[in-house]
């Protein structure tokens, strides 16, 4: 049996009216947090109400292959909550993905990083924003072929993922 996440944890969470405008307010961490065997970090989690029915939202990952902070807030509805989060990815190792991939990507290098804004509701959400590859080299293990991403950047949105003027190489150094 293979554990899909693991870590300490410390501190408080409450669920406020879980039948009703469900409502969060935590302040806690998961010290030697792992995904799938992937060192995490620290992902500490701090939310309060801040006006009747509005919660601010502090979450972050820290000290492990994936650093990140998504913070904002979120109005309670008894249908959908309204969203306004922003997600700073600061740095996602490649070797993350890789850990996480089940063996389909191998030897993986670099990062990427980027910002996403989350609007709309918890039934309807928005998102929009762009990710961007630094110097992330891999090889797709069912190809046995090696590729790489220097500097390139992916638009996302709810609509699609954007490639405008992407170039993947191959091991070889072509572009496609």
């Amino acid at each position: 049996e293979e554990t899909l996440a693991r870590g300490r944890l410390n501190g408080n969470i409450i669920m406020e009216d879980p039948f009703g405008s469900l409502g969060l307010i935590a302040d806690m961490e998961i010290n030697e947090f792992n995904v799938m065997d992937v060192p995490m970090g620290t992902l500490s989690l701090d939310a309060r109400e801040s006006t009747a029915g509005i919660y601010d939202f502090n979450l972050a990952l820290k000290g492990g292959d994936v650093d990140l902070d998504l913070t904002g807030d979120y109005e309670a509805d008894d249908v959908a909550a309204k969203l306004n989060l922003d997600l700073t990815l600061n740095e996602v190792k490649i070797s993350a993905i890789e850990g996480c991939s089940d063996g389909e990507i191998t030897h993986a290098e670099g990062s990427f990083s980027g910002d996403i804004n989350v609007s709309g509701t918890t039934a309807e959400p928005r998102y929009e924003g762009d990710i961007t590859f630094d110097n992330a080299d891999f090889t797709i293990a069912t190809l046995n072929a090696g590729f790489s991403l220097n500097n390139e950047t992916l638009r996302i949105d709810n609509e699609g993922l954007y490639l405008d003027q992407f170039q993947i190489e191959d091991e070889n150094g072509n572009d496609f």
